[in-house]
């Protein structure tokens, strides 16, 4: 169950763990380098079917994603 609202910060899961050793707590803490967030974001290489709208308020909320297009988008579609 979900409880809050799905939003920046929601706890979605939870346990406790007790009396767990160092060794192993380090097994579960994947270094960064490991971590999909911080791979490098690719164009897709199939169809682009994302909707144009969508697609502008991603850009607006996240300038720095603007070129990060899959092949075939037309950038002259939208204005």
């Amino acid at each position: 169950m979900i409880y809050d609202e799905l939003e920046h910060g929601c706890e979605i899961n939870f346990s406790r763990d007790v009396g767990v050793s160092e060794k192993k707590i380090k097994s579960w803490v994947l270094p960064k380098s490991k971590l999909e967030v911080f791979a490098p974001i690719r164009p897709h290489r199939g169809p682009d079917y994302a909707s144009a709208d969508v697609i502008e308020m991603v850009y607006k909320r996240s300038p720095h994603l603007k070129g990060i297009r899959g092949p075939g988008y037309n950038k002259k579609r939208r204005k």
